[in-house]
């Protein structure tokens, strides 16, 4: 009696068909528990049971190319155990039927060291070093240019990440990927770069010379929101309101609301310090609001008054687009902080009181212990958004 596969029911083709023969059950994963990266490669950040990590997998299984592949999902398993579990599903036309069979794939993960974290964890690999420093006592635009940096990957050629008193060290194995970072950094905060180099070894038979590089970079210790006094001449002065920072730090007169700018070689030649931080706002409330041509007239009053509504300002604002009567704004009360001639201004309106928000939280650069500061820039980093 002759065999006939066409005779066979679909059952028992499936039964005596096996598609995925050609893959590979077992598998390794390489894992960086330094910075939690898989190889892939290169090297890429995933977390279990993320898209990112099955694409790392599909990509490590020998022999998938040479079925065709339908689909995968993860199978649960400990997260503990070490091992990662890939459900495949595989296609292949057998005697004039459509069959689909599925195969699991079992990963170890096996704790290594990539690349980056090798050279980091060896003394003296670093070519270039980059200090970036603002001597003030909040680190408000230190915290903000490390979320600029995470959020547009200008690390990643970075061979440590140490972090200091008054700011942060990177480490580069070259002077060109220093001075790669020092762009983007002057190309996003006010600051001064300062260069240097040592020399580290010479060779007088080939006449070469081996210099370690080091950037110094001083960042404008004004932050947004922060109130200065701006020198007009040697007997006049004008208070002026930060209310945005980028490459050029820009100020309103608080008296005229006129813009200003002060260019980072402008400053540097004629350094002038905050007045008063975000630490010393008062809330107000918005009695009235007027509109005149090109600004607003607000009458604003202390929220915090025992007798609330007695003593009523009008204060010249830029806010007046986004506030209403009844509205809690924050703002810094001049009469009351400074002894400083400022006769034409006696209230200087910052912000609209945001809505009580949860903080989210951020990622940062290197483990460092979060600190009061930290704490509250997540929160007014939320509240800014």
């Amino acid at each position: 009696m002759t065999y006939n596969p066409s005779k066979m029911c679909l059952d028992c083709l499936k039964s005596r068909v096996d598609l995925a023969s050609e893959i590979s059950k077992h598998q390794t994963l390489q894992f960086c528990r330094h910075c939690g990266k898989y190889n892939k490669p290169p090297w890429v950040r995933a977390d279990l049971e993320s898209p990112e990590l099955l694409q790392v997998c599909l990509s490590r299984i020998r022999g998938l190319s040479r079925v065709k592949f339908a689909d995968a999902s993860f199978i649960w398993t400990e997260p503990n155990s070490r091992r990662v579990k890939v459900r495949v599903t595989v296609r292949g036309e057998v005697e004039k039927a459509l069959l689909e069979q599925n195969c699991v794939v079992e990963f170890e993960i096996v704790d290594t060291q990539c690349e980056e974290c090798q050279k980091s964890f060896t003394p003296h690999t670093w070519n270039s070093k980059v200090q970036v420093r603002q001597r003030t006592h909040h680190k408000r635009t230190i915290y903000h240019l490390e979320q600029l940096i995470l959020k547009n990957g200008a690390q990643k050629e970075c061979l440590g990440i140490k972090p200091k008193d008054n700011g942060i060290d990177f480490h580069f194995g070259s002077k060109g990927s220093a001075n790669k970072f020092v762009e983007f950094v002057k190309g996003n905060v006010p600051c001064q770069v300062k260069f240097s180099k040592q020399l580290t070894s010479h060779d007088a038979k080939s006449n070469q010379y081996n210099y370690k590089y080091t950037h110094l970079v001083e960042i404008v210790p004004i932050c947004r929101d922060d109130l200065v006094v701006v020198p007009q001449s040697k007997h006049q002065s004008k208070l002026a309101l930060c209310y945005k920072v980028g490459s050029t730090v820009y100020l309103l007169d608080a008296a005229s609301l006129q813009p200003l700018e002060i260019k980072p070689e402008k400053y540097f030649r004629n350094p002038i310090y905050p007045l008063a931080v975000r630490d010393q706002l008062t809330e107000f409330i918005v009695m009235d609001l007027e509109a005149e041509k090109d600004h607003h007239i607000a009458e604003v009053a202390r929220a915090n008054d025992e007798n609330f509504g007695e003593e009523v300002f009008q204060v010249r604002t830029h806010l007046g687009r986004i506030l209403n009567p009844g509205d809690s704004v924050l703002g810094y009360d001049i009469a009351r902080m400074t002894d400083l001639d400022t006769k034409e201004v006696d209230i200087v309106l910052v912000k609209k009181l945001p809505p009580p928000k949860k903080p989210k939280k951020l990622r940062r650069l290197a483990d460092v212990s979060e600190d009061k500061d930290y704490t509250k820039f997540e929160q007014e980093y939320s509240e800014d958004d």
